[in-house]
C-alpha cells in the first residue's frame, strides 16, 4: 500500500551522481538537490492523498471512498501548490482534506522558495556557465580575485586604452558572484574584448572552463580597501597556489597589500620570476614613491604621469 514511500529515495540521487563524478560544479549539485527534493515530496504527498481518498474515512466505515488514480493525485498536488487550483480534482474524504491542509502549509512554502532558486540556477548557468571558446590563434588572459565595478573599470580603462594601439587580447573574468547590473553593463560595453564566467580559481573545473592552461597570463586583483590586508593577501596567495597546481607553466601576476607577504610566494615550487611570474605590492609602491620623492622632489609626480594613460588629441 505504501510503495509510494520509495519516492523518498530520490533524495539520494545527488549523492549517487557525485560518487559517480557526474555532478562536478556547485551549481549543478544544488540544482539536482532542489529538483530531487521537490519531485520526491510531490510524489510522496500524492501517494498519501491516493491512499486516503481511495480508502475513505474510518469513522464512516470506509463508505465514502473516492476513486482517483495516483497520477491524478500528482496532478492535483502540482496544481494546488502552484496556487492555480482548477477545481477539477479535489479531496472528498475528511482525512484527505485534513492532510491537504497541513501539506499546503509546507508545500506552498517549499514551492515558493525552491522554484525561484531553481529558475535562478538554471538562468545563471546558461548566462555565465559554459566554457571559454576563443578564436583560434587569439590570445586571452584570465582575471580573478577582487572583481567589482570599480576594479574592473580601472583595469579595462588602462588595459584597453587607445594609446596601446591594437590590443588583440581578450580578457576573461572569473568570479564566484554573478555581476550586478552596473558591472554587467560595463561588460556589455566591451563585449568584443571581455567575457565573464561564474566560478572560482579554487576549483580545477572552473579553471578548465576558462582555459587557464592556454592563457597568456593570469592576473589576481586585490582589494586595496580591505580592512584586513593580511587576510586579503592570504586569499590571493591561495588563489596563486590553486592556479599553479592546475598549470605550473602559466604566468601569474598577483597584487598583494603587504610587502612581507611576498616571501610566501617563494615557497610555491612552480613560482618562477624568470618565466614572468610577478607580484605587485601596493604598500611597497607607495612607500617607494615617498622615499624617492624625499631624495628627488617631484619624482612621484613624474612616475604617476608616466604610468597614467592619457590621450592628447591635436
Amino acid at each position: 500500500v505504501y510503495v509510494f514511500l520509495r519516492a523518498l529515495r530520490l533524495m539520494t540521487v545527488p549523492d549517487i551522481l557525485q560518487y559517480l563524478n557526474v555532478l562536478k560544479t556547485s551549481s549543478s549539485i544544488r540544482l539536482t538537490q532542489l529538483l530531487s527534493i521537490f519531485i520526491s515530496v510531490c510524489l510522496t504527498g500524492a501517494g498519501f492523498v491516493h491512499v486516503l481518498e481511495n480508502s475513505g474515512d474510518p469513522f464512516k466505515n470506509f463508505a465514502n471512498t473516492h476513486r482517483i488514480t495516483y497520477w491524478d493525485c500528482v496532478y492535483f498536488l502540482l496544481v494546488t501548490m502552484s496556487t492555480v487550483g482548477y477545481g477539477d480534482i479535489y479531496c472528498t474524504t475528511f482525512l484527505g482534506r485534513l492532510f491537504m491542509v497541513f501539506f499546503i502549509l509546507g508545500g506552498l512554502a517549499m514551492f515558493a522558495s525552491y522554484i525561484p532558486e531553481i529558475a535562478d540556477l538554471i538562468g545563471s548557468r546558461q548566462k555565465y556557465g559554459g566554457e571559454y571558446k576563443g578564436e583560434h590563434g587569439k590570445k586571452h588572459i584570465v582575471v580573478c580575485g577582487y572583481i567589482t565595478y570599480e576594479s574592473v573599470s580601472h583595469f579595462l580603462q588602462d588595459f584597453l586604452h587607445e594609446d596601446r594601439e591594437d590590443v588583440d587580447v581578450e580578457v576573461v573574468f572569473l568570479h564566484r558572484v554573478p555581476p550586478d547590473l552596473e558591472l554587467e553593463g560595463l561588460f556589455k560595453r566591451h563585449f568584443t574584448k571581455v567575457e565573464f564566467f561564474s566560478g572560482t580559481v579554487m576549483d580545477s573545473i572552473d579553471l578548465s572552463r576558462v582555459k587557464v592552461d592556454e592563457a597568456d597570463a593570469c592576473l589576481v586583483l586585490a582589494n586595496k580597501y580591505s580592512s584586513d590586508p593580511d587576510a586579503e593577501d592570504a586569499a590571493n596567495i591561495m588563489r596563486v597556489i590553486s592556479i599553479k597546481n592546475y598549470s605550473s607553466d602559466i604566468r601569474v601576476i598577483v597584487q598583494l597589500m603587504q610587502y612581507h607577504n611576498k616571501a610566501y610566494l617563494l615557497n610555491i615550487p612552480s613560482w618562477d620570476w624568470r618565466r614572468g611570474d610577478d607580484v605587485i605590492c601596493l604598500a611597497e609602491l607607495k612607500l617607494g614613491f615617498i622615499a624617492q620623492s624625499c631624495l628627488a622632489p617631484g619624482f612621484s609626480t613624474m612616475m604617476a604621469n608616466l604610468f597614467a594613460m592619457r590621450s592628447f588629441k591635436t
